[in-house]
C-alpha cells in the first residue's frame, strides 16, 4: 500500500534541504535519500505517495530505476529533477514512465503544481498503463514537443509534463 509521504532523492545536501522545507511548508510529509541505494531502502520502508527523483546520483543513474519504480509502485507518482535538461534525457525519463521532468534551478510553484496533479492521477501508470511512444519517424524532438504542455498553465523553466492520455480499448 502506498503512503502518503514524499520520497526526495537528491545527493546536494542544500538542495536537498531546500526542497524539504518547501514541500514541508506545503504540508508533506517529506523523507530524504542522498543515494540510488538509500532512495530503494527508503520506498520499501516507507511507501511514499511520490517520489522527486534527481538523475545523477553518486552511486548510479536513477533513470533505470524509474521502470522498476512503475512496475513495482504504479500508483507513486515520480517527477524527475535534474541538472541534466537535455530533451533525449527528458524523452527517455517519460518513456520510462516520469510522470514529469524539471531542469534546475527548479520553479518552485512549478514543482508545487506538478506534484498536486501527479498525485491526484495517482501516478502515470493509472493514468494510462503505458508510455507514450514517439513514432520512428518523429525523432526525439518531435517526441518531446508532444510533451510540452501549451497555453494556461504551461511550464517555462524547462520542465516537459506527460499528457493526459485516453484509457485503454
Amino acid at each position: 500500500m502506498i503512503g502518503d509521504g514524499i520520497l526526495l532523492v537528491e545527493d546536494q545536501d542544500s538542495a536537498r534541504a531546500m526542497f524539504a522545507r518547501y514541500l514541508a511548508s506545503l504540508g508533506y510529509e517529506v523523507t530524504g535519500a542522498r543515494t540510488l541505494a538509500e532512495a530503494k531502502g527508503a520506498v520499501r520502508e516507507y511507501m511514499p505517495r511520490g517520489i522527486l527523483l534527481d538523475l545523477g546520483l553518486p552511486d548510479g543513474n536513477s533513470l533505470d530505476w524509474i521502470p522498476h519504480l512503475r512496475m513495482e509502485y504504479p500508483a507513486m507518482a515520480i517527477i524527475v529533477i535534474t541538472g541534466i535538461g537535455d530533451i533525449p534525457t527528458a524523452v527517455e525519463a517519460m518513456r520510462r514512465g516520469a510522470d514529469h521532468f524539471m531542469t534546475k534551478p527548479v520553479d518552485m510553484q512549478e514543482l508545487e503544481v506538478f506534484l498536486a496533479r501527479s498525485l491526484d492521477v495517482g501516478g502515470a501508470s493509472e493514468a494510462a498503463p503505458h508510455p507514450p511512444e514517439a513514432s520512428e519517424r518523429d525523432g526525439p524532438v518531435l517526441a518531446a514537443l508532444a510533451f510540452v504542455p501549451e497555453g494556461e498553465g504551461a511550464c517555462r523553466n524547462g520542465c516537459v509534463q506527460r499528457p493526459p492520455r485516453s484509457p485503454p480499448r
